[in-house]
């Protein structure tokens, strides 16, 4: 079994200010568990992560757990896409939706260029016992 999960973090805080801020504008809120969610994501590791323990628990064995870290250029088209596919977004109606994501895309576009994205990818593997 391969569980992965990736943690998404924008290198620029003056963006994530900004962006931020658009969502007050539309008296949006911040869907949890997404780029700007301010909120801290998991930072367990090893036996200490839930997904550790549901993996044993289901009788998951040799479990290991591995994280890794990568930054990437997204543009305009590339960031507003990885927005739309949080389902705090896609749950938010239509109308809202598209007025926020407009806003954000003004927002990244005045930039004039790709946007860098931190991601930290933990990946959990176990395998079934040979009984």
């Amino acid at each position: 079994m391969a569980l992965f999960w990736n943690h998404w973090f924008l290198e620029s805080d003056d963006l994530v200010a900004r962006l931020t801020h658009a969502h007050t504008r539309h008296g949006v809120g911040i869907p949890e568990h997404t780029i700007l969610d301010p909120r801290p994501r998991p930072a367990h590791h090893g036996a200490d992560a839930r997904q550790w323990r549901d993996m044993a628990a289901a009788g998951f064995v040799d479990l290991e757990h591995r994280l890794y870290e990568s930054v990437h250029e997204r543009s305009l088209s590339a960031l507003i896409g990885l927005f739309a596919s949080y389902s705090g977004y896609r749950a938010l109606p239509h109308r809202a939706r598209e007025r926020i994501f407009g806003d954000m895309a003004r927002i990244v576009d005045e930039q004039r260029r790709d946007v860098r994205v931190k991601v930290k990818t933990s990946l959990f593997l176990g395998r079934t016992s040979a009984d």
